[in-house]
């Protein structure tokens, strides 16, 4: 990650995209900032959108994580960006969700 300022790949400005548009955050950190909140806010609706189905799939019995990703891949709810589900996916959700 050339350019990359803060351990794990943030730009250090609280922006926590790749890191790759280092200079432009120091040239226009509340353009970062917007960004940040606007992707937390979309993020935050997909996941109260989605929360319902998993806590009905865990009351159907389902607990595990990869379980719950699998059961989300066969009811056909696609990830935020229209991907499949995976154990990962789904425990980010539901630490949003929390």
């Amino acid at each position: 990650m050339a350019g990359s300022t803060a351990p794990g790949g943030g730009c250090g400005d609280g922006c926590n995209d790749s890191g790759r548009h280092t200079v432009l955050v120091r040239a226009w950190p509340e353009a970062c900032t917007k960004g940040t909140a606007a992707n937390r806010k979309a993020a935050d609706a997909f996941a109260a959108n989605v929360l319902p189905v998993v806590r009905q799939i865990q009351a159907a019995g389902v607990t595990g994580l990869r379980g719950l990703a699998v059961a989300l891949n066969d009811r056909g709810v696609r990830t935020a960006r229209g991907g499949m589900w995976h154990a990962s996916t789904v425990g980010n959700l539901l630490a949003r969700g929390a």
